[in-house]
């Protein structure tokens, strides 16, 4: 493996490191906003107002009551991984890894998810 190459997947690590920081920090912050919504119409709506991912609106489908929440912290993560990505490539193309595993990994988890309710 190259030293570009081993730099890329510690620069991913960190990314990944980096998006359950800011998951947990939303969550804490948000303190649970907007609260259980046991209606599947009104947690679609929220998503559909917060929706910039593709697998997005298929999370809103499957999600519980309880979980509302992760409605806004997902789209929020997504941004800021963007950013992330954005600012990275102005230091230099290897300074996008970070901004850009965190927002894989947030497609690859919603992914999982939705398909791991549809099986469950």
């Amino acid at each position: 493996m190259t030293s570009a190459q081993k730099m890329t997947l510690w620069l991913s690590a960190l990314g990944g490191a980096g998006l359950a920081l800011v998951l947990w920090g939303l969550l804490v912050w948000l303190d649970g906003w907007p609260g259980p919504i046991p209606d599947a119409g009104e947690r679609i709506g929220l998503a559909l107002k917060l929706a910039v991912l593709p697998l997005y609106l298929a999370v809103g489908m499957v999600i519980k009551a309880d979980e509302s929440p992760w409605l806004t912290v997902l789209p929020v993560a997504f941004v800021l991984a963007r950013i992330a990505f954005w600012v990275g490539y102005r230091i230099s193309p290897m300074g996008r890894a970070p901004g850009m595993a965190a927002g894989f990994f947030i497609n690859l988890g919603m992914l999982g998810f939705v398909i791991a309710r549809f099986l469950g």
